[in-house]
This record gives structure tokens, sequence and C-alpha cells, in this order.
């Protein structure tokens, strides 16, 4: 896939996963520019194929819906309650529809729920915060010590199951990895800070009526930057005659960006209708907390103790 047009002229290395040398010349810069968006759209595919994105598997579940509602509200109001990155929570909700769309299970109890979105926050905090993480189990084990649910213990299994679930793999893509790239694809002579700002707010709004896993991260980030090139007034047909190369070589699904673009700009009309600004998901946050962020299942491990699969305890399952 050629990604040559999407390099830019600017040296943003912030957005590079292992650039910590400042000294580099241009040359290398664009270079490893086009190395990480090869990577990140060759990680997407890699993942397509594991959980079969576009595939619809949960619409119509109400239930499901509801319970999905309820954690990302908990794992979010978390996120702000410790200072965590945005990514952090995002990256939460992702492993939340990830293993529910692995499991294939039935949801009616409480308990397993709480235990898998604490879980996932847990993992996700380990990938992306460089914290001490004591604060995050007091602050979950203090919100369900007073339902009578969740010890320590009983997360650290839950985590361990849901690693094993992800087949031992937590490096994944979310759509603040593409943001940068498409708003400068759009927008090259303008500021990206305040454009990027503004397409995460839309990415967020539609966090909540969609699963993560039936749209690939690149289709959602697109129609983000679309929502704030286009203001809001893009048709199909403009989709097509203006974009319809680009999703092409990109291999990006076209009723699936428009689709997003749709729910976006309906959700950006809601927030109007309120005059409400800011999404409840994104008080309290900054620009850099959503762009600067690595995730290594390497680094995972350590954190957890183990190094590989043989050397993980055995894990001990909460469905049946």
């Amino acid at each position: 896939m050629d990604t040559s047009f999407l390099l830019c002229e600017e040296d943003h290395t912030f957005l590079l996963m292992h650039n910590n040398d400042h000294n580099e010349n241009i040359n290398n810069s664009k270079y490893e520019e086009k190395e990480h968006i090869e990577y990140l759209f060759q990680l997407e595919k890699t993942e397509s194929m594991s959980f079969n994105y576009c595939s619809n598997s949960t619409i119509g579940l109400v239930h499901f819906n509801n319970i999905r509602v309820n954690a990302i509200d908990h794992i979010f109001n978390t996120r702000e309650k410790l200072g965590f990155k945005l990514c952090t929570a995002y990256l939460s909700v992702t492993y939340f529809d990830q293993f529910l769309l692995k499991q294939h299970i039935h949801i009616h109890e409480d308990r397993p729920i709480q235990l898998l979105y604490a879980a996932c926050l847990s993992l996700a905090a380990k990938m992306t915060e460089e914290r001490d993480l004591s604060l995050l189990l007091k602050c979950i084990t203090e919100i369900d010590q007073e339902g009578g649910f969740i010890v320590k213990q009983c997360i650290r299994q839950m985590e361990v199951e849901v690693f094993s679930t992800l087949e031992w793999e937590l490096t994944t893509v979310t759509p603040f990895d593409f943001l940068h790239y498409f708003v400068y694809l759009f927008c090259p002579e303008s500021s990206s800070e305040p454009l990027i700002s503004q397409a995460v707010e839309h990415v967020l709004d539609i966090l909540k009526d969609v699963n993560l896993m039936d749209l690939r991260p690149s289709v959602i980030a697109l129609a983000a930057t679309l929502m704030v090139t286009f203001d809001a007034t893009l048709t199909r047909e403009i989709m097509d005659l203006h974009i319809g190369d680009i999703l092409l070589q990109l291999n990006l699904d076209t009723e699936g960006v428009f689709y997003c673009y749709h729910l976006m700009k309906e959700k950006s009309k809601e927030k109007g209708k309120l005059n409400t600004s800011v999404s409840t998901l994104t008080s309290q946050w900054s620009y850099t907390s959503v762009l600067d962020h690595s995730v290594s299942s390497s680094i995972a491990r350590r954190k957890f103790g183990f190094d590989n699969k043989e050397n993980c305890p055995r894990q001990r399952s909460h469905w049946s």
C-alpha cells in the first residue's frame, strides 16, 4: 500500500512509538513516519482478521448495550478521578469489546461485568500509564466493596483471563493513532492541534453508540477528521468525489466511514440543542494525553510479573 501521500514535511516525533532521538535529520524522521503509519495499518489489518471488524455482532442487543454504556461510564469516571489519559480509557473499552466478542457469552449478572471492566481498565493502564497503579486498585475495590463485590485477587484473575482470551496480545490501535495523519492529509497548512482536539471529541461522542469491533479504528478516525475539515456538510456524493481515491488506496470501507460521519453529525446536532460544547467523556483532558502513548505487550507482561503464556498463572473462569 502506498502511504507516501500521508507524509508530512514537519518532524512529528512525538507520535512515533520508539523515537527518543531528537537529533535525527528530516529524512530519517520522514522515513520513520512512513514506517509507523504502515505499521499501524498492518496492525489494524491483523486485528481485523482476528476480530472480524464490520461484523455488526451486537446490533440490536439492548441488554448488552445498556451494560456496555454503564461500563463505559464507570471506566471514564475512574479515568477522570485518577487523572489517567483518554487513550487509557478508550483502550479499556476496546479490550472490553474484544473480550466479549471472543467469549460469545450471555451477560445477566453485574459481578462478572464489574470484574471485566475493572480488569480491562487495569490492563490498559499497565499499557499506557507511567505511574504507580496502586491507586487504581484502591479506587476500584473501594467502589465495588460498597456493593459487596471484588477483591484485588479477583481483578488479577480476570486480567489473566482477558489476556488469555485476547491471545496474549494487548498491542492494539485506536482511532487516536490515525488522527494526526488524516488531519495533515486534509489540512496540511493548518495547525494540527486544535483540529485533532475537535476530532477527539467526535471519536468519543459515538463511543457509546458503536461497538468497537464493528468498525476499524482508521474508519472512525477518518470520519472524525472529515467532521472537522468539512464542517458537517459532507454528503455521500461529495465523499465519493473528493476522497474516493484515498479510501481505495487505504482499503477503507466507504459505508463505514459515511455511517460514522453521519452518526457524529447527529451527535453534534444533539449537543448543539442541549447547548453542551464538551462531551461528558472528555472533561479535563489534554492534547498530549491522547497522542502520547505507546503500547507494548511485553511491558504489560513485566508489570504482571510473567513474560509468556507458560509462566502465566492458571486462569479461572468467571463466566461459568
